[in-house]
């Protein structure tokens, strides 16, 4: 082909260079729909692991809020139970049993401490004590001849004095037991025995009341985190300890900058 030929070529057919470029912007378009379509998708799969990396978050979150709040329930009956001298299941019982008459458990201690003391000057042969559970039907010692706990008699004296048809006689009698508080248990003696103990059954039927264990378990939780908590607290004293120094000479130096020294 001469170059008169060519120059023809090129200038009164082009369709195949115009089909070229035509090729060439459609393979430009797909590549481009290509990679809009494998960046959609990149941005698709960070949003879906942000996502559940959140929720996982939320969700480790939730269970520690609500474990710690178990813990922290627990914790405060332990303490409780102990003040008062009973078990913790007992305690959660009598708990419910108080609130729902509207009563106070609070007001038991007095009682308890009444009857530890009894129950001390039982074992050491005084008379006087064994009389006073005597008048209300109340044995100090169990079927074996040893001498009973304190939860057991607060137990049985609480559901003596509920079934005495006598109020006179049985305030008077609730006010040897426990002291002047005995006003405010009014309210659960006057339930009845049958209707105290329909209540602490129902607070374990309900699943509110944790055993001695759990309440054990979780008692040692809080403490277990009390002490990570001093750790860490320690941790951060020990390095402001180091810093402290150097941020005042700082802070010192930056005074006499602003004042012109």
């Amino acid at each position: 082909m001469d170059v008169f030929d060519l120059a023809a070529k090129l200038t009164l057919d082009s369709s195949e260079f115009d089909k070229g470029l035509e090729n060439a912007a459609g393979s430009a378009s797909s590549f481009g729909s290509v990679a809009k379509g494998v960046g959609a998708g990149i941005a698709g799969v960070a949003t879906t692991v942000a996502a559940v990396g959140a929720a996982a978050i939320g969700a480790g979150k939730a269970i520690y809020d609500n474990v710690s709040a178990v813990a922290q329930a627990g914790d405060e009956i332990d303490k409780q139970s102990q003040k008062l001298s009973i078990s913790a299941e007992m305690y959660q019982k009598l708990s419910y049993a108080c609130d729902l008459s509207g009563a106070s458990i609070e007001n038991l201690k007095r009682g308890i401490v009444n009857i530890t003391d009894d129950l001390a000057a039982v074992a050491a042969g005084g008379e006087d004590a064994e009389t006073k559970f005597s008048a209300l039907g109340v044995s100090a010692y169990d079927l074996e001849g040893n001498l009973k706990s304190s939860e057991a008699v607060l137990y049985e004296s609480l559901l003596a004095l509920a079934d005495m048809s006598d109020e006179t006689e049985r305030n008077a009698a609730a006010n040897e037991i426990f002291g002047k508080s005995y006003q405010e248990l009014l309210p659960l003696l006057n339930s009845g025995s049958e209707g105290i103990a329909a209540m602490m059954t129902e607070a374990e039927q309900f699943g509110m009341v944790m055993s001695d264990e759990t309440v054990k378990a979780a008692a040692g939780f809080q403490d277990a985190l009390t002490q990570l908590s001093g750790t860490f607290q320690g941790v951060k004293n020990d390095l402001l300890a180091d810093f402290l120094p150097s941020i005042t000479t700082v802070m010192d130096g930056f005074s006499d900058l602003l004042a012109g020294n």
